[in-house]
């Protein structure tokens, strides 16, 4: 057994020598002393730039780091200030053009010796990814009742982290606001009525980007809107409009006393405008008077019945400045048509709502024509809750 062992050990110890003179005969015969390597290399892009960061944790006798660009095609040297401990190493290289880049990074020591290559590759992002940008989108603004502005945004691209906006007080002083991503709706207090305030959204192309991009600015007047007084809605019958169902209960001035259902299947308790058809297939026309002059921005209408009866589904909403004088649907001009599509409780409950094009004109007189309602077989007398309309001022 002794004899074995021993055998072993020789040819180990043989084959431990040859390995040696190998590598011998590849250094010609010289230890090879290395410099100490970078720890954790990082390139962080930015605007037709970047910026390498990296530790070095050893070798206290490093001079020069040397940065090959691009399989070597360019490099920097940088002489280094060595102090005791773990260091920080950082450079930026700039102008760069817009694309991707590789590097490899060694260091040299005062002995003359280099580190084993650290590697890493990023991109600069420039004019052509700025190309790419929009700003994030404003959805509405409303005003509010102490005449703040509220500004409901739409979702954030993914590579947004905010918005920047500036507006006018109603002190004359620029506010500057920076706006979270996350942010939907937003107030602007103290607004100065009539002025425009501007946004711009910022992005970051990458979680490390050194550079923030920014669209162009985009300026905005809001319309300052706000609830019209329904104390001033007054009925009014012209001929061929249909006739409500007799009772208190079914009057015209149901749709403007500020009370409807807030909950699903709830209408056994609530008023409503009924109107009554003897035919049931011409379109039911219900008409009456704003009592002021106005831009009308939008409407909202709340309903009766949950998709049932006289439920509006297919109607129409006109408008007119000039006092009707007979029944026709002359001079009366299409505010907004509406043909229901989504038929859940979530939708009953926010009510029918549209938003006037800015380009009607000024109206005080309102028809509302139903062709279609939910019974069955399907009819065109209307019923509803609420009605509300919104002016801009």
């Amino acid at each position: 057994m002794k004899r074995i062992t021993l055998f072993y050990i020789i040819i180990l110890s043989c084959f431990a020598c040859s390995k040696m003179d190998n590598y011998k005969e590849f250094t010609n015969g010289k230890e090879q002393n290395y410099a100490a390597k970078n720890d954790t290399l990082t390139v962080f892009p930015g605007d037709n730039r970047l910026k390498l960061v990296w530790w070095v944790t050893t070798d206290p006798n490093i001079v020069k780091t040397v940065i090959y660009i691009n399989s070597r095609q360019d490099s920097i040297v940088l002489p280094i200030n060595r102090t005791p401990g773990k260091q920080l190493f950082e450079h930026l290289i700039a102008p760069l053009s817009e694309g991707s880049y590789s590097f490899e990074v060694i260091n040299y020591n005062s002995l003359g010796n280099k580190s084993v290559s650290s590697f890493a590759s990023g991109r600069t992002y420039g004019e052509k990814y700025r190309a790419t940008l929009l700003n994030r989108v404003l959805l509405s603004s409303e005003i509010q009742g102490d005449e703040s502005v509220k500004l409901n945004w739409g979702t954030a691209d993914i590579q947004s982290y905010g918005i920047d906006l500036e507006y006018t007080d109603n002190k004359d002083k620029v506010v500057k606001r920076r706006i979270a991503s996350d942010k939907k709706d937003i107030f602007l207090t103290n607004y100065k009525k009539g002025s425009t305030f501007r946004y711009q959204t910022l992005f970051l192309p990458d979680t490390l980007c050194i550079d923030t991009f920014r669209t162009d600015w985009t300026e905005f007047k809001p319309l300052f809107e706000k609830p019209m007084d329904k104390s001033l809605f007054k009925a009014m019958v012209l001929p061929g409009d249909a006739p409500m169902v007799p009772g208190d209960s079914y009057r015209i001035e149901n749709a403007w006393d500020g009370i409807w259902p807030t909950q699903w299947d709830d209408y056994g308790n609530w008023r409503s405008l009924s109107s009554d058809l003897r035919s049931k297939t011409e379109p039911a026309r219900a008409t009456f008077d704003l009592g002021e002059t106005v831009q009308l921005s939008r409407y909202r209408i709340n309903h009766y019945w949950p998709y049932e009866n006289r439920m509006m589904k297919r109607y129409e909403i006109y408008g007119r400045g000039d006092k009707p004088t007979d029944g026709s649907m002359t001079g009366w001009t299409k505010l907004y048509g509406f043909n229901r599509t989504d038929q859940t409780q979530a939708a009953w409950l926010a009510g029918d709502n549209g938003i006037f094009e800015t380009t009607i004109p000024q109206i005080r007189y309102i028809r509302i024509v139903c062709y279609e309602n939910y019974m069955s077989p399907a009819e065109t007398d209307m019923g509803f809750a609420e009605i509300t309309f919104w002016k801009y001022y």
